[in-house]
């Protein structure tokens, strides 16, 4: 019996030593990868555990082609422009003439008709200027003209055209303007697409993506997340390096309300700096510093397109849908783009040209426009524009009126933009530093207040090759700190995808108590045009989530050695304030609304703040009554007389 319980013994002891021996060469093992070896001793290696550390941004990891999104795309036919090639030719300034129409209807003359911008919402008549086909070619004395022209054999030919017609006192003023600090006279061109989350450019523009990722060796950026709804709060602060609520009032309603010239715009620096610049914007009617602001007074950039999108609006009829003639309204903004790199050869350049027409009303339209965005891809790259030019392909942010908004895929894509840099292929050799800073930050947290840091990074070099945590704009050619959260960078729980949601049954007291308190600011809100507008009810909730601060914070108290390695978790804080967010219907409207509300625990009350409100599905002529003179409440308001 005895030999027995030795021999077990000794078989449970060998088993011990045996773990222990394993244990010890597996942390052996791993040691390079939890701590790293700084000379005098061994550190954190937190490279490897980013996304674990408490209050580091863990983003979601969402899938292109999840089932929930794809039964919302289908294959829209290429547009289809009118057959017949425009009889005028615009290249570097100039007015050439189809040799193709010469052959097909011999020689012929053109009137041409400029038009000359007054303001933001009219122009007027320029100069008048025959041309005839013999001449070969003209200079431009305006941007945009209309042309009509006919030919020997009787053919006629009218449009629209938008050119560049070089400035020689831009050109002067550029040369004049001192350009200490210039990063090597970088170019800058930006152009944006409305409504184009990472994933669905991804998904809709495929061959536009690779090419962008394969050869241009573009850099994506997977957590660039919004600040606020809507184009205006997605491109001011890029613009401008604040949000709307921090510049002046210039929101139209206001009778103090001021020009938007006002805003301290990014082109006003690089105007400074020696660049001649320009502003190309579609769409007239919901512009993006014109539909709720006051616009430009003066015209904000040496060459701005917004004069030649109101004379398109004004002749759409006579035209295919989405085109002017033989191009599409798209096609004709990027060659405008091209054509400013083509006039001023010479000289610093800024561009920045933001399309919605194509892509912020149908989920599946912008798919159409692939070729000719990657055409204007090739075409920048073998003209070799991109030799000394930052190149920034991106979105305001993603889908908010379509089908796929309802869903929590839909949400998050929302808020996380596509967003993508492209830089001159010797840029990552005398930058190295810099350009590795960039590729660390295509994980980390960034918003549009980092993108105008990172243009004036552009003109002005000296930046710390690691950001503080503490600043809501950092340039993306200093590392963004593993640890920033929603809170350094200024983003509302309502907009950060960084959170932690748990999910609350829809029929739970506080799920419908969320919802009312919302329903009863609206109310609030609208009282006063209560005369007008219908007093809404709670209908059905439909989707509720609670944030709450995670549990490692919650039981954090002290660490618990020396070095801080460990952390002693026997506290039990209380939580005070709860944050939830709530989609519901509500009656009579239909409107689906979803917010985000603070709720204080131990008082019981609920905080509900306007810009936190969303209205996720389109309210149509339900706010005719109060469409022009109270804009404020068009989501909210139902009139009463339908």
């Amino acid at each position: 019996m005895f030999v027995l319980v030795m021999k077990r013994r000794f078989w449970a002891l060998t088993s011990l030593i045996f773990i222990f021996i394993c244990g010890y060469i597996y942390i052996l093992k791993r040691l390079p990868v939890w701590y790293k070896n700084v000379g005098d001793g061994w550190v954190f290696n937190d490279k490897h555990q980013t996304n674990k550390l408490p209050g580091h941004c863990q983003h979601p990891d969402l899938d292109p082609f999840h089932p929930q999104v794809m039964k919302y795309l289908k294959d829209i036919p290429k547009l289809e422009c009118n057959n017949e090639e425009d009889w005028l030719l615009l290249s570097s300034g100039r007015i050439l003439v189809n040799q193709k129409i010469i052959e097909k209807h011999g020689h012929f003359n053109c009137k041409l008709t400029y038009r000359v911008r007054m303001n933001d919402f009219e122009n007027k008549k320029g100069k008048v200027v025959n041309f005839m086909s013999e001449n070969s070619e003209i200079p431009l004395d305006s941007d945009f003209f209309y042309v009509s022209c006919k030919a020997k054999d009787g053919a006629k030919w009218k449009n629209l055209m938008a050119g560049v017609s070089r400035s020689e006192s831009a050109v002067k003023r550029a040369r004049t303007k001192n350009s200490a600090g210039e990063f090597m006279s970088l170019n800058v061109l930006m152009f944006g697409l409305d409504s184009m989350s990472r994933n669905h450019f991804i998904r809709k523009l495929p061959k536009t993506y690779t090419y962008l990722t394969s050869i241009l060796k573009g850099i994506v950026l997977k957590g660039y997340n919004i600040v606020g709804d809507g184009t205006p709060q997605a491109l001011i602060p890029i613009l401008t390096g604040f949000t709307e609520r921090e510049l002046p009032e210039t929101r139209k309603r206001f009778s103090e309300a001021q020009h938007v010239n006002v805003y301290p715009f990014i082109w006003k620096r690089f105007s400074e700096f020696g660049y001649v610049t320009a502003f190309a914007e579609d769409t007239p009617e919901t512009g993006i510093f014109t539909y709720r602001l006051k616009g430009f007074d003066e015209q904000p950039t040496d060459h701005y397109m917004r004069s030649f999108f109101l004379e398109a609006s004004k002749v759409a009829s006579h035209h295919k849908k989405y085109c002017l003639g033989h191009k599409s309204h798209h096609v004709i903004m990027l060659n405008w783009l091209h054509q400013f790199f083509d006039v001023y050869p010479e000289v610093p350049k800024f561009a920045f040209g933001f399309h919605g027409e194509i892509s912020h009303d149908d989920f599946n339209l912008v798919g159409t426009a692939d070729d000719d965005i990657l055409g204007f891809l090739k075409d920048l790259h073998h003209s070799s524009i991109l030799n000394n030019t930052l190149l920034i392909l991106m979105s305001d942010h993603g889908h908010r009126f379509a089908e796929i908004r309802k869903s929590q895929q839909g949400k998050l894509e929302e808020r996380l933009p596509f967003f993508s840099l492209v830089l001159p292929p010797w840029f990552s050799t005398k930058y190295p530093k810099l350009y590795r800073n960039l590729q660390t930050n295509v994980d980390r947290l960034t918003t549009p207040f980092d993108i105008y840091s990172t243009l004036m990074t552009v003109l002005h070099t000296s930046v710390p090759l690691r950001g503080s945590v503490e600043k809501r704009s950092i340039s993306l050619f200093s590392e963004v700190p593993s640890q920033r959260s929603c809170g350094h960078a200024d983003i509302e729980p309502h907009w950060c995808t960084c959170l932690s949601w748990e999910d609350v049954f829809v029929d739970e007291p506080i799920a419908k108590e969320v919802a009312q308190a919302v329903i009863d600011f609206i109310n609030d809100y609208t009282k006063n045009k209560r005369h007008l507008c219908a007093k809404l009810s709670l209908d059905k909730v439909t989707v509720c989530q609670q944030l709450l601060p995670n549990k490692a914070l919650l039981k954090f108290k002290k660490s618990s050695d020396k070095d801080g390695f460990l952390a002693d978790l026997s506290d039990n804080t209380v939580v005070s304030e709860a944050t939830y967010q709530v989609q519901f219907h509500a009656f009579p409207s239909g409107g689906i609304f979803e917010a985000s509300v603070k709720h204080d625990i131990p008082r019981g009350t609920f905080h509900v703040r306007e810009q936190e409100i969303s209205r996720v599905n389109l309210y149509g002529p339900q706010p005719h009554c109060v469409q022009d003179s109270y804009p404020q409440l068009r989501k909210y308001c139902y009139c009463k007389v339908q």
